[in-house]
């Protein structure tokens, strides 16, 4: 175990590696033996720990299982791997719209790797572009008609167009009632409408992150009205008082 390469380079150098390190490769590898595994499907970089349970399962008398390891899919940022605790991630059960709208958001350096591990697509087709939003419009709509139908991604893709390309509101805004004594200015509207804390809703209207009826909310203290307000460019919600 200590012979690894990442373990054997840091006790040359004196640096400390702490008992969980070694510890959780064995129990990644005994999971294997209590569940008597054939073969495992994995990400590259749990290679390492699942190889360790194929002498594990010799021991208990068991064949030892089979190891397919499969690339990583990069997030939405393009650089760290899709990890929902980094919220570079894209949730299997969201909606066609979302899903639709975060693909659009990929850098275009991460078009091929999309290509490859999520669609049939050739994924040489997506490396340096000419056209590239066309190309990003495609992957989008394969991708959604995966989770969701070809009608879905149609209209998603239509919904898309509307928005950023046209400017004009979405279709299928979402309604939420209040009391003008629940947000009696707009940081406590934004802030119970996107549900965030109200720090963060300051965060984002001092860097003129949100508007209202499409324009950009300057004054955190106005008192809010019944209308349409947009953080970033794809989450818009009217707020209706009563």
């Amino acid at each position: 175990m200590l012979e690894r390469d990442m373990f054997e380079k840091r006790l040359k150098s004196g640096e400390e590696i702490g008992l969980h390190e070694p510890v959780y490769p064995v129990l990644q590898a005994y999971d294997s033996v209590m569940l008597k595994s054939d073969v495992t499907v994995i990400g590259t970089d749990q290679t390492f720990n699942e190889l360790q349970a194929r002498p594990f399962q010799e021991f208990f008398g068991q064949r030892p299982q089979q190891v397919m390891s499969m690339k990583i899919l990069v997030g939405l940022d393009g650089r760290q791997k899709m990890s929902k605790s980094l919220g570079n991630y894209i949730g299997v059960i969201e909606s066609a719209k979302e899903i639709f709208g975060k693909i659009m958001s990929l850098p275009d350096s991460a078009m091929p790797a999309y290509a490859e591990l999520l669609t049939d697509l050739d994924e040489q087709e997506f490396i340096d572009p000419e056209k590239p939003k066309e190309l990003k419009i495609k992957l989008a709509k394969v991708i959604v008609s995966e989770f969701h139908s070809k009608a879905e991604a149609e209209k998603s893709a239509e919904e898309f167009d509307k928005v950023f390309s046209k400017k004009e509101m979405p279709g299928d805004i979402e309604v939420i009632k209040l009391k003008k004594s629940e947000a009696k200015n707009n940081l406590e509207a934004v802030s119970k409408l996107f549900k965030i804390s109200k720090s963060e809703a300051q965060r984002l209207i001092n860097q003129k992150g949100v508007k209202f009826n499409g324009a950009t909310i300057d004054n955190p203290g106005a008192e809010p009205r019944t209308g349409v307000y947009q953080k970033g460019k794809r989450h818009f919600i009217k707020i209706l008082f009563n």
